[in-house]
């Protein structure tokens, strides 16, 4: 079974016993959460959870993990923008430098290192 085999049954279970903490420990009952609210819980879940994980996983089987390691780096850069789109945070110059260091190191990182793919495996570079 491939690491993209364990994802499933990794947050199948996690959502049960997340939802089961919820019935134990929160004071407050189930049936008062309303659907918005019900439906945000299951973006959170999703879109934020399952899907960047599975998409981890299954690209470090494809690629190395100094590969996979540059380019969490860019997690911080994307952050920020978002937040200064969607949160309408403030740029500031030193949130701007420390995001132009941050690609250039990525970039660098990248131009330094060659990718070997495993054989058997097609990936495009």
């Amino acid at each position: 079974m491939g690491g993209d085999g364990l994802v499933v049954p990794q947050f199948a279970t996690a959502t049960a016993l997340g939802v089961l903490a919820m019935a134990v420990l929160n004071p407050t009952p189930l049936s008062s959460i309303e659907g918005g609210q019900w439906a945000l819980l299951l973006a959170l879940g999703v879109l934020a959870t399952a899907i960047p994980f599975t998409s981890f996983i299954i690209a470090a089987q494809v690629n190395s993990a100094a590969r996979l390691g540059v380019a969490g780096y860019l997690v911080p850069v994307i952050a920020v923008t978002l937040a200064v789109i969607f949160l309408g945070e403030d740029l500031t110059p030193p949130v701007v430098v420390g995001a132009f260091l941050i690609i250039s190191g990525v970039i660098l990182t990248e131009r330094s290192s060659r990718h070997v793919p495993v054989p058997g495996v097609d990936i495009a570079e």
